[in-house]
């Protein structure tokens, strides 16, 4: 597939909107909160996500989250030689964004949800100096300006 169609395919899985999603610190797994990730393991999830394609593949699987996509299925609808979706997928999984399962021939691959909100608490740990009062302009869920999180309705304070 040339490259202006496959760019419009990512294109159109980065401008999805997944607001209203829930608390983001939540490990919707277990129920249990999710602790920030270190330094090196937020490095190498966004660097992970510093990448047009992969970036693409990880708001596939959110969006599709709590179910699997096949790996067949994600390189089709990017446009991507299955090949090179292969090295992608590889690359998400070992940041910690996301989970595969084998299911006879099939590789079923799943947002790690847990470890994306891991990176935001690391991205969010020094948020408005723990200024709760300040949190609602940083971390807005909906309109309102209602925000999730632990401490007075705020994403980022603990």
């Amino acid at each position: 597939m040339r490259k202006t169609a496959r760019s419009a395919a990512i294109r159109d899985w980065l401008d999805m909107d997944f607001s209203n999603r829930g608390d983001p610190f939540v490990d919707p797994d277990t129920g249990s909160a999710v602790e920030p990730l270190d330094e090196a393991s937020a490095i190498e999830a966004l660097s992970a996500l510093a990448q047009a394609t992969r970036l693409g593949v990880f708001r596939m699987l959110m969006a599709a989250f709590p179910q699997s996509v096949q790996a067949g299925e994600i390189a089709s609808r990017l446009a991507v030689p299955h090949n090179t979706m292969s090295v992608h997928l590889r690359i998400l999984q070992r940041a910690g964004l996301c989970t595969v399962q084998r299911q006879g021939r099939m590789m079923l691959y799943r947002a790690d949800v847990a470890g994306f909100a891991g990176l935001m608490r690391f991205m969010a740990g020094d948020c408005c100096a723990g200024r709760p009062d300040l949190c609602g302009v940083a971390f807005p869920v909906d309109g309102a300006g209602k925000t999730a999180g632990k401490t007075e309705g705020n994403a980022c304070c603990s």
